[in-house]
């Protein structure tokens, strides 16, 4: 009977998590494309070059066409503001020329770019600010938790109690507590061991000979490989939340700034 397991019950096997992960890379790339220019074009237009080779569009208001649709296309790609049409970029540049806009401060607020507002900028609530400062915090809480869990000795559970504990083969500690126990003197810790976690005498029995048999070790060892790379994934996610965060902070932010300049210029103009 087994009387211990790991936090994770299985792994996936390395070829197919490397699959899994190209594959996820491949569609996080085209995801980011579509959401910051708003179209695939580019992507279909290299299909259609794979299929019928350098073949060009014989009709001169198509091929202007989509000659402006590329450009667009390069545009949002570039800055990641949101124009559907050549009069929308005109009356961009020229908004951002009369003001003394920087183009780099108008991409940090590009979320808040609406070239049908009159005024172009809109401004953040401030519940906006309040939900991304939660995330933010919650983002850093997850963090933690991926650090501790990458860190920590393998994290074990008893089956028939539940009793979570950790161990690295050698000792057997409290999760949250700095109390450990070596098992080399599992003879003489057995009692203690059973009065501090409430283990049964059985489950107690169980580590021991764990230890001695090398079982506890070989359990151990694997689920800290597996807490190693569940960390590593979880504080992967945790950094991208928290860099999400941070940027839409900045973004509302800098929207205010942008909007408070613009106002400024239009209480001085005649």
């Amino acid at each position: 009977m087994d009387y211990f397991s790991s936090i994770l019950p299985s792994s996936l096997p390395a070829k197919l998590l490397g699959t899994l992960l190209s594959f996820g890379a491949l569609l996080l790339g085209l995801l980011i494309y579509w959401r910051r220019t708003d179209s695939l074009h580019a992507v279909w237009e290299r299909v259609w070059r794979l299929v019928a080779g350098s073949a060009e569009v014989q009709d001169p208001r198509l091929r202007a066409f989509m000659q402006e649709m590329r450009d667009l296309e390069k545009f949002r790609l570039i800055y990641g503001l949101k124009i559907t049409n050549m009069t929308d970029m005109q009356r961009l540049i020229g908004w951002v020329r009369r003001h003394g806009l920087d183009m780099s401060a108008l991409q940090k607020a590009r979320r808040w770019v609406d070239i049908a507002n009159p005024d172009i900028i809109t401004l953040p609530t401030n519940g906006y600010f309040v939900w991304n400062v939660l995330g933010y915090l919650l983002a850093a809480i997850l963090a933690g938790s991926a650090a501790f869990v990458a860190a920590s000795p393998a994290i074990l559970k008893m089956n028939a109690s539940g009793i979570w504990f950790n161990s690295d083969g050698a000792t057997v500690g409290h999760v949250f507590r700095g109390e450990t126990f070596k098992l080399d003197q599992c003879s003489s810790v057995g009692p203690k061991m059973q009065e501090s976690f409430r283990f049964s005498q059985s489950e107690v029995k169980a580590i021991c000979e764990g230890y001695a048999n090398g079982a506890l070790k070989q359990t151990a060892s694997k689920a800290q490989t597996d807490q190693k790379w569940l960390g590593a994934v979880v504080l992967g996610l945790a950094a991208i939340w928290l860099s999400v965060t941070a940027l839409h902070i900045r973004s509302g932010k800098t929207a205010q700034r942008i909007s408070a300049r613009v106002c400024r210029a239009k209480a001085k103009a005649p």
